[in-house]
């Protein structure tokens, strides 16, 4: 399945969501913390709005 998700980039919490997911933090969140680490890694940032 193929489907599109809008988000915005939060500036100031971006490093800290990213060590989460790096560090495994967000992969040992039950239920689904391994199936968010899983999405976010084939997330694709295409353009940032003004």
């Amino acid at each position: 399945m193929i489907y599109r998700v809008k988000a915005r980039v939060i500036d100031r919490t971006i490093a800290e969501f990213y060590r989460k997911l790096a560090d495994e933090t967000v992969a040992k969140q039950r239920p689904d913390g391994e199936e968010i680490t899983a999405a976010m890694k084939h997330a694709v940032l295409t353009a940032r709005s003004l």
